[in-house]
């Protein structure tokens, strides 16, 4: 039996405030550098297919109080948070989301649904439709022009698991 692998992610608040109110349940995640080489997501798309079990921790922006305590940007009321520490210098111990893949996709960005539109927590555009949303989304993410260059992704598929909540 293989290991399960247990990897990281980074997440924006926005993202993980649409996880924790159940409307995020997918992320897309380029599947080539800009040199050709396959990124990470690519390479883990091919070992999810081999059947293997993903768990990824969700790295936020985030503090920490006096006495240690997590504070996370995406869910805060406070305005005493004088530095906000990047998501790539979070701790484990911090972590309270984890998700679980259940599927993962290879296909052009151009080429999601409205359902997988709506999965990725886009909110309606304009003209009332989730996939133009998303559009601007990741126009917002990867520049102007973005979704027009059509690169592959991929599609991951995922369940959330609260750790502040379920371990306290």
């Amino acid at each position: 039996m293989k290991q399960a692998l247990f990897l990281q992610i980074v997440m924006a608040p926005g993202n993980v405030r649409a996880i924790l109110a159940g409307a995020k349940t997918q992320t897309r995640r380029l599947a080539w550098r800009p040199d050709g080489r396959p990124t990470r997501w690519r390479q883990l798309h091919d070992r999810v297919r081999a059947g293997e079990a993903v768990t990824l921790w969700v790295r936020e922006a985030h503090a920490f109080d006096a006495d240690g305590t997590p504070i996370y940007r995406a869910t805060t009321a406070r305005t005493d948070v004088r530095r906000w520490r990047s998501p790539i210098h979070m701790p484990w111990r911090a972590c309270r989301l984890t998700l679980t893949l259940t599927d993962t996709r290879l296909a052009p960005v151009t080429a999601i649904s409205e359902a997988d539109a709506r999965a990725e927590g886009a909110p309606p555009s304009a003209d009332g439709t989730h996939r133009a949303g998303f559009r601007e989304m990741w126009e917002s993410l990867h520049g102007r022009g973005a979704w027009d260059a059509d690169p592959e992704v991929v599609a991951l598929s995922f369940t959330a698991h609260r750790w502040d909540e379920q371990n306290a």
